[in-house]
């Protein structure tokens, strides 16, 4: 899990997927991601500052409904391998996350709705639900689209994250 930031203030959370990237676009703002970090309010020992090189934002990114939303970073420089950084593997082409089966959500966000962020990296075991009975339960406060996965449980017995964790 690394912590994108700007002005040195964390604006969302992302994880590292290879050492190599493509080639996208110019940022027009200075990002960073810190690397490492459990705690954003201090400096740890295990942590490092790495600049972003280029951005490339889904083409069918959504406000709206939160569809595609998923930015690749290329950062300035690869990122050693350590015990406190790790990769996460990719899954193959076409492959469904098949609802009942157990991912791990991490992040540094809100634990209660309306609440601020935590400054401490939090995770959580979570259940994929299908996304039909995830509909229902939902009804008309979500919309559940085929680019969104929820997990962690219906609206009536919900156990996870609170909100969007990024």
């Amino acid at each position: 899990m690394v912590s994108v930031q700007a002005k040195k203030s964390h604006i969302c959370g992302g994880f590292l997927l290879c050492h190599d990237s493509r080639h996208c676009y110019k940022w027009a703002v200075n990002l960073t991601v810190v690397v490492g970090a459990h705690d954003i309010t201090r400096q740890e020992s295990s942590s490092y500052r790495i600049d972003v090189k280029y951005y490339h934002i889904h083409p069918g990114y959504n406000a709206k409904t939160l569809e595609n939303d998923i930015m690749l970073l290329q950062l300035v420089k690869t990122t050693p391998k350590s015990k406190a950084v790790q990769q996460i593997p990719l899954p193959k082409k076409d492959q469904d996350i098949k609802a009942k089966s157990f991912c791990t959500v991490a992040g540094w966000g809100a634990t209660e709705t309306g609440g601020t962020a935590n400054p401490r990296l939090l995770e959580v075991n979570v259940t994929v639900v299908d996304r039909r009975s995830c509909q229902r339960s939902w009804g008309n406060t979500a919309t559940i689209t085929p680019s969104l996965i929820c997990a962690g449980g219906t609206a009536a017995d919900y156990k996870g994250v609170c909100q969007v964790w990024s």
